[in-house]
């Protein structure tokens, strides 16, 4: 946030607004304004991601955090970007989510990853798709 603050005009929409922040209610007059939205995919645990889209339709939106499901689907409903976390070492970070140790893991066992609808689209253009994975 201190990088864009400089640059443009930011609104900070919270649950639990600290200072300079605005009340997620507010989100109703302030995201139909904006060029771009960045939306935590928390808001697909407490179920406002559809209205957040809704209300973010004529801005560029970017879904972000770590628990950013990477799926294209998500392009179909209003979402441009997807910014999370890939696993990159499926031991290690199968051994560091036993040990409750979330730090390690963005640090050495996933990696921060983005797509855009336009990269799907162009690289990964699939009509239907099925993926049976069948235990060992």
């Amino acid at each position: 946030l201190e990088t864009l603050a400089p640059i443009c005009r930011l609104s900070v929409l919270e649950r639990l607004p600290l200072a300079g922040d605005y009340p997620d209610p507010a989100c109703e007059y302030i995201l139909p304004q904006q060029d771009y939205v960045f939306i935590t995919a928390t808001t697909l645990i407490n179920k406002t991601l559809p209205r957040l889209l809704e209300l973010s339709r004529q801005a560029y939106v970017v879904l972000v955090g770590p628990s950013t499901p990477l799926t294209p689907v998500l392009f179909k409903y209003g979402v441009d970007m997807l910014a999370g976390t890939a696993v990159v070492d499926r031991p290690r970070v199968w051994r560091l989510m036993q040990e409750g140790d979330q730090q390690q893991f963005f640090q050495s066992g996933g990696r921060m990853v983005k797509i855009t609808a336009e990269d799907w689209r162009e690289h990964f253009q699939v009509e239907n798709c099925s993926v049976v994975r069948l235990a060992k």
